[in-house]
């Protein structure tokens, strides 16, 4: 398990180095191995018709409360940095208690409130797959939460639990929020009585599910892991605002005095999500081979787009020699026309003055002539 557990931060460092590649490579300030990005947040209210409902699910069972009293801490500014980019509400579902539930509000003090008089941690049993699936819009329970329906839907799960042991499995609860277009995001945090550090076991059953997964490092890190850790991630993914991924649209490049002389380079997003590597994990053995065949096909994949570029580079080699030439021949064609054949001009600058100097002596022989007679005369 310690082998595997070091492979695996080998692995993550690896993704972090091809993500590094990936965010940073730029020719000309274009974004070349990504999507380019709408990097100025957005001003307070500038995109503020877009609802957004977020369900916080607490595991409030009996060694919660520490951990529950640093989330209201959180809450204030987590809704305060997200209503910036939309119309946004939360509502809280407990995981162990039944009659916990609150409705979406936006009231910060409401949701305050009703975190600290109702989700009191008192010994249960963990039913977080189950309220998850049965709170979603086609849900069971759904009515309680009072959803909008054209919001962005976004569900947050508080546990010190690293294993649910729900009669649910991981991937019916990512297939029942796909369906309803839900993202979702774990918390894992566990806070002894009079320790501030964060013992939560990591499991990696949560990756299979889960678009983020949070584990602050201790009691103080919870509400900045909130806000802004949370907001920023909610921001990214639901496209709310801040940095947004545009289009990525290939380059073309003018390559001849037409307008139809162009070439066009199709990009790649080179980053681990569009390999679907960012998920690889060894940390179980069941795992294990369903990461190599990631891995293969992830190389496959580049190596194919290489192939592509290989080809590119070739081609605007070729075209570079063609427009060279081009070039070339251009400028001897104007060199012929807007340039003087110096050979030439000489030959016909002493023509001309040959005959310039004979028409001047003939005319020097012809006044004397007349006054010879005139001589002979006298």
């Amino acid at each position: 398990m310690q082998d595997r557990e070091s492979i695996q931060m080998e692995i993550d460092e690896i993704k972090k180095g091809i993500d590094s590649i990936a965010n940073e490579t730029q020719f000309n300030s274009i974004e070349l191995l990504r999507p380019p990005k709408l990097t100025a947040p957005p001003s307070p209210g500038e995109i503020g018709d877009q609802p957004v409902d977020i369900v916080f699910f607490i595991d409030d069972s009996g060694t919660m409360q520490e951990e529950i009293d640093e989330v209201v801490e959180g809450i204030s500014d987590f809704v305060s940095g997200l209503s910036q980019y939309g119309d946004v509400k939360v509502a809280t579902v407990s995981t162990v208690h039944s009659g916990r539930t609150l409705p979406l509000t936006s009231d910060v003090a409401v949701i305050q409130e009703h975190l600290k008089e109702n989700h009191q941690a008192m010994d249960g049993t963990n039913y977080a797959y189950q309220r998850m699936t049965t709170y979603t819009l086609n849900g069971s329970q759904a009515s309680e939460i009072e959803y909008r329906n054209d919001s962005k839907k976004i569900f947050v799960l508080l546990t010190d639990t690293s294993d649910e042991g729900s009669v649910q499995t991981e991937p019916e609860v990512k297939q029942t929020l796909e369906d309803n277009d839900i993202y979702s995001y774990v918390f894992g945090i566990d806070i002894s009585i009079g320790s501030s550090t964060n013992t939560f076991s990591y499991s990696d059953r949560y990756d299979d599910f889960a678009n983020e997964i949070f584990i602050p490092a201790s009691s103080d890190e919870i509400a900045s892991n909130i806000s802004p850790g949370l907001v920023d991630k909610i921001v990214e993914d639901a496209g709310l605002g801040g940095e947004q991924e545009l289009v990525f649209e290939p380059v073309i490049l003018q390559v001849g005095p037409n307008s139809g002389d162009q070439f066009t380079i199709h990009l790649f997003d080179a980053r681990t999500q569009n390999l679907q590597i960012d998920d690889v994990s060894v940390t179980s053995e069941g795992k294990i081979g369903e990461a190599l065949g990631k891995w293969d096909q992830a190389l496959n994949t580049i190596q194919s787009e290489r192939s592509k570029f290989g080809a590119y580079q070739n081609a605007l080699e070729y075209v570079h020699t063609n427009v060279s030439n081009s070039g070339e021949n251009a400028t001897a064609s104007e060199s012929r026309i807007s340039d003087a054949d110096m050979a030439l001009e000489m030959t016909e600058f002493t023509k001309r003055n040959i005959l310039i100097q004979s028409g001047q002596a003939m005319l020097a022989q012809s006044n004397q002539l007349p006054q010879g007679i005139l001589e002979l005369l006298k």
